[in-house]
């Protein structure tokens, strides 16, 4: 049960401030790390089931001095493809990052394409070199 009341404008607002997109030509990581391990948990339940499964995990980070202690909540692949879709519509620092992030989602084969199998075919030239534009984009955009 979720400990605050949060939805998606709350959730879009606190990943601008305290997210992160992440996308490396295999795969995308839309990353939210925080000093409160309940909000990061009550993110993860509104997003699935309520439990931290392979392809969400919160870690833990330690204080050190006089630090608190950190929490990283991280979704991957489709799984941050649909936070990001839901939180789109909210988004106003990460929009950009988002939009190009979801584009990139779109060159990824969903499971079963290609020989019957998950990803045990070769990519082409063409998917390769606009995912690895897609990743400079989103680089890009956290330096501008």
């Amino acid at each position: 049960m979720l400990k605050y009341n949060i939805g998606p404008e709350y959730i879009a607002g606190f990943f601008d401030g305290e997210g992160c997109i992440y996308a490396h030509t295999t795969n995308l990581r839309v990353i939210i790390t925080n000093t409160n391990k309940k909000m990061l948990e009550d993110i993860s339940e509104y997003f699935g089931d309520g439990k931290l499964g392979e392809n969400v995990r919160i870690k833990k980070r330690n204080g050190e001095g006089n630090r608190k202690q950190c929490y990283t909540l991280t979704f991957w692949n489709r799984r941050a493809e649909r936070v990001l879709i839901e939180l789109l519509p909210y988004l106003q620092i990460k929009r950009p990052e988002a939009e190009l992030a979801i584009e990139f989602m779109g060159t990824m084969r969903r499971r079963g394409e290609g020989n019957g199998k998950f990803g045990n075919t070769k990519l082409s030239d063409e998917i390769l070199n606009k995912r690895s534009e897609l990743c400079l984009q989103i680089k890009q955009l956290k330096l501008a």
